[in-house]
């Protein structure tokens, strides 16, 4: 098994690919994760985020299937762009629903087109997981990703995004899997919450920056 890049009570980050670090890992409540999307973005630093069908399947919904696999009777909930929503049945065969995240402010900018002002994640059950909570709203209000305060990584993801999931989808104590983790706002959120959590990252440097945000004892990002 890989050494773990940092660990602390509550978080255990791998740097790694996944496919290789998953089939190692102990079984989990939830995959709470935001993948690349295969829409051709350019700006990561280790991955090269091919619109190829044939590529996506291979670099990111095949690792996928295998964290699903670790999930007993739990959630998963996966992050992707409206841009793909005619493919999404056909990538995901599972009983998925819509989460809806609409964001406070998209700025118009003249002549670009229609502006995609809500997020969206697929969530699916895994077994028979607890239901008893009753927090499954679909749609949760959101701020908009600010690229400026966080420039350390090309998408981050809003951590009310994540809190949102991350309180949904588990309970305190729960373990909860981001087997895409960028720069950690998945393991921030489940930390901040009370749960425990496993990121693992291809890119050294995501891995630092997710270690350093998890490392402090009072959040930076808490709700």
């Amino acid at each position: 098994m890989v050494k773990p890049y940092y660990q602390d009570r509550a978080v255990t980050i791998y740097h790694g690919n996944c496919r290789e670090i998953l089939p190692g890992l102990s079984k989990v409540y939830a995959v709470i994760t935001d993948p690349p999307f295969g829409i051709g973005f350019s700006e990561y630093l280790s991955y090269k985020d091919s619109p190829v069908a044939a590529d996506y399947m291979e670099h990111v919904m095949a690792p996928l299937w295998v964290a699903e696999s670790l999930v007993i009777d739990g959630w998963c909930v996966v992050f992707q762009a409206s841009k793909r929503a005619a493919e999404w049945a056909t990538l995901f065969p599972r009983p998925w629903q819509l989460v809806a995240y609409p964001k406070t402010f998209v700025q118009i900018l003249k002549g670009r087109g229609p502006i995609k002002a809500t997020d969206y994640a697929l969530v699916w059950p895994v077994g028979e997981p607890r239901t008893e909570r009753g927090k499954g709203r679909d749609w949760c209000l959101s701020e908009t990703s600010d690229m400026s305060a966080r420039p350390d990584h090309p998408c981050p993801r809003p951590l009310s995004q994540m809190l949102h999931a991350v309180d949904v989808f588990s309970v305190p104590g729960d373990l909860v899997l981001d087997p895409f983790m960028g720069s950690g706002t998945t393991l921030v959120a489940a930390k901040t919450l009370g749960r425990r959590a496993i990121g693992i990252e291809i890119e050294e440097r995501y891995c630092e920056i997710a270690a350093k945000r998890c490392a402090q004892e009072v959040l930076d990002l808490a709700p």
